[in-house]
């Protein structure tokens, strides 16, 4: 199944977020501004932010439109303009992906168009009512300091694209690559045996060859010694009677 792409992409330049803003305008672990508010520090500057429009259903909860079959404009549900933003919420110390409305971001805009930055103060944002009469507020104070080398910016185009429904990790579909042992490391089984317990497969000592890898000695070839003829017997002498004389006298 091919991805769906979602409606909107990253800002890039802070005149195209004032030509978005302008126009007018997934997932449950997406951030959003809740009831009591929140305190947030943003490590990326508004030209780094996503805009996207999402529906809204009682099924799906909030998902982004996408271009092509989007399932929320096939079942006419209105879409709204939002941005994805990296921000880190300071009551948690960890980075979050913050979704805000179009007004929210309206007020940043004009506070990076005075302070050359958003990044450099936390900012209280909190929203009042529910629905189409939901109102937003943000406050700030002066700049503080911050260790913003200990939160890295998220992915936002990656966290958009994970949201849209039907879309699954590639990740939960690869196959784990499977491990053969050299040598004598250890190899442990991937596969869990009764009892939850991973069983240890014991290294093969490796089979002795016949065949050393050191050179072996010139062995000089033995000598050929020559075959031994057998002696050849005296031939006997005929007698004399055999040869047809009188035997001698005397004999």
């Amino acid at each position: 199944m091919a991805k769906g792409k979602f409606k909107g992409g990253e800002i890039g330049t802070m005149k195209a977020l004032t030509k978005s803003l302008k126009r007018g305008g997934g997932g449950d672990f997406m951030k959003r501004v809740p009831v009591e508010g929140i305190t947030v520090r943003f490590n990326t500057e508004p030209t780094k932010w996503v805009e996207f429009y999402e529906h809204y259903s009682e099924a799906l909860k909030y998902f982004p439109c996408v271009v092509d079959e989007c399932v929320g404009c096939a079942d006419g549900l209105r879409a709204s303009k939002r941005y994805l933003t990296s921000a880190v919420d300071t009551s948690e110390s960890r980075t979050i992906p913050l979704v805000i409305p179009a007004t929210v971001a309206v007020v940043l805009k004009k506070r990076f168009d005075k302070n050359h930055t958003v990044m450099d103060r936390d900012y209280d944002i909190t929203r009042e009512g529910s629905g189409l009469d939901t109102t937003y507020d943000v406050d700030t104070e002066g700049p503080t300091k911050f260790p913003m080398h200990k939160y890295e910016a998220l992915d936002l185009v990656k966290i958009l694209e994970s949201n849209i429904p039907g879309n699954e990790d590639d990740d939960d579909d690869e196959d784990e690559a499977e491990y053969e042992p050299s040598g004598m490391d250890e190899f442990v089984a991937t596969d869990k045996p009764k009892g939850g317990k991973k069983k240890k497969h014991k290294p093969q000592r490796e089979q002795e060859s016949d065949v050393s890898d050191k050179p072996r000695r010139k062995v000089a070839a033995p000598m050929k010694r020559p075959m031994k003829r057998p002696m050849k017997r005296p031939m006997e002498r005929p007698s004399w009677f055999e040869l047809g004389y009188p035997r001698p006298p005397g004999r």
